[in-house]
């Protein structure tokens, strides 16, 4: 009896794969959204008026950033550039210093829970003129992909970059330009 209902599943399993057709393609679906929740990177402007005096020499900007979460403060990091254009075609990572023989000008940025404060100190303790408008930009990088990729240098834009457009799982979210 076992060998009879064995022979007859066998008949069907056969006939079932051997009467099987590929049928025609259907419609292609709706794209999905692009990017990820890994990288996000966000541009914005610093006015000259918008620089506050600290101290003699010391300037900085405090901007708002509800996208620095606590997560990302304990585990992402965050990378600064600027340039001194709109077109975007030269950013410069902070830290950054201009050094010459009368005096050094170092840039720098800190963050903290929803915010990026920018600075910039003059050894000489006077004032600096700054341009206007500097362009400032953010990129947020969520801790999963700081700790799957511990060699890369998140603070050189064109390596964060390459990482990304290599990486096909991984999209540079860019979710807000604020000028």
């Amino acid at each position: 009896m076992k060998i009879k209902i064995l022979l007859v599943a066998s008949l069907i399993c056969t006939t079932s794969f051997i009467g099987c057709q590929k049928g025609n393609t259907g419609p292609t679906g709706a794209s999905g959204a692009n990017g990820n929740t890994n990288v996000h990177s966000y541009t914005f402007t610093v006015n000259t008026l918008d620089w506050l005096v600290a101290q003699k020499g010391y300037y900085y900007a405090d901007i708002p950033f509800s996208q620095i979460t606590q997560d990302i403060v304990d585990n992402g990091t965050v990378s600064m550039f600027y340039s001194l254009n709109s077109t975007g075609t030269n950013w410069i990572a902070l830290p950054s210093a201009i050094v010459t023989s009368t005096l050094s000008l170092y840039y720098g940025f800190n963050y903290s829970l929803g915010n990026i404060r920018v600075y910039a100190e003059n050894s000489t303790n006077g004032i600096i003129t700054f341009p206007n408008p500097t362009y400032y930009k953010s990129v947020i990088i969520s801790g999963t992909l700081r700790k799957l990729n511990p060699h890369t240098n998140w603070n050189n834009y064109n390596e964060v970059i390459k990482l990304i457009n290599e990486n096909t799982e991984i999209q540079l979210n860019v979710t807000n330009t604020i000028y």
